[in-house]
């Protein structure tokens, strides 16, 4: 629980830097907690915590309640199943899935927008988009050493514990 909470300040202080200090082209931080958070506490708390988070970033927006929350959702599954399946989690297999998992988000949150609101999806220059995914994969390897305190190599049971 301790560990929650903490993840949940840190939530809210990425939704506070993420607005505040990066204008137009943002890095996803919520993206890269519901990785680490999933990664560290398995598939079931990281789907809680990535629609917590998604929840954070809909209600925010003021917009469309649903988008972020199903993407971060999605995310913490993914990433809970990836690690299921992978004894040695690294920096790099941990900067692929955040590549990959920011590009599933955008695609995620765009369709659930032109779905529901009838924006158009093809709004956003394609370079804006990469560059938001080199920023959170950027960003990724800079949290990397805080979030997995030496876990580098280590192998995961099939529980998700750390051996």
């Amino acid at each position: 629980m301790k560990d929650f909470t903490l993840y949940f300040l840190l939530a809210l202080l990425g939704l506070s830097f993420q607005a505040t200090l990066f204008k137009g082209i943002r890095p996803d931080f919520m993206l890269i907690l519901v990785c680490c958070y999933s990664l560290r506490h398995g598939q079931n708390k990281g789907m809680a915590y990535g629609a917590l988070t998604g929840f954070l970033i809909d209600s925010v927006n003021g917009f469309i309640l649903g988008p972020n929350i199903f993407s971060k959702f999605i995310a913490g599954f993914l990433v809970g199943l990836i690690r299921e399946k992978v004894f040695y989690w690294n920096i790099v297999l941990n900067t692929i899935v955040i590549i990959a998992l920011s590009l599933l988000d955008i695609f995620i949150v765009r369709i659930c927008f032109d779905i529901f609101s009838g924006l158009p999806i093809n709004n956003t220059p394609l370079e804006v988009l990469i560059f938001q995914i080199f920023y959170t994969s950027a960003f990724s390897l800079i949290m990397y050493p805080f979030f997995n305190h030496g876990d580098e190599g280590k192998k995961f049971n099939l529980r998700g514990a750390v051996r």
